[in-house]
């Protein structure tokens, strides 16, 4: 498989990673997690293109909103350092979560990702580096098991939020990886 190039205006653009994901994926099953779903967005996509989402959040104002807008999306209320995966998965997401765990966490969580997903699934992460985050170097040795269809390293703009309330810029890194 081919590597693709990202073009990202702003943090809250990345479904164009996702698209991309779930471009790649040609099962037959589609089971997909969205881990750190905050309010839907991703899971939202990956349910109109016709896959099963359970949507995993530490925020019950988050999965409220989800299951506000539909049915069609499993929520489960949980702190993604204990969750216990209860299957396997087609697909697994996880965006910008993972610079929020110490990095020990953040490694064991990812093998956790990589072991519940299914043979021909899509794992896809995106990861904002930070001095205290793992390094691509560390999630690379994480999902050595798998395929990597992409690996993309950007610095992308993000608009003024709640904490930054300025325009800024973030060192984002977007994995793609499949088990073959």
């Amino acid at each position: 498989m081919g590597s693709f190039f990202v073009i990202l205006y702003s943090m809250s653009n990345e479904l164009l990673f996702v698209r991309k994901a779930v471009e790649l994926f040609h099962g037959s099953s589609k089971e997909a997690i969205d881990l750190g779903c905050g309010y839907g967005r991703n899971a939202l996509f990956l349910a109109e293109n016709g896959f099963n989402v359970t949507a995993v959040d530490k925020y019950l104002d988050c999965l409220t909103e989800i299951e506000n807008k539909t049915d069609k999306i499993t929520t489960v209320h949980a702190d993604l350092i204990d969750y216990k995966f209860t299957k396997n998965y087609d697909f697994i997401l996880c965006t910008f979560v993972l610079h929020y765990f110490e990095r020990n966490n953040a490694r064991k969580f990812i093998k956790k990702m990589v072991k519940h997903l299914k043979k021909d699934g899509i794992l896809a992460i995106s990861l904002i580096r930070t001095p205290k985050s793992l390094s691509i170097d560390e999630l690379m040795d994480d999902v050595a098991n798998l395929s990597t269809v992409s690996a993309v390293e950007k610095i992308i703009h993000d608009n003024p939020h709640s904490g930054a309330n300025y325009p800024h810029d973030h060192d984002v890194f977007f994995y793609i990886g499949t088990r073959e």
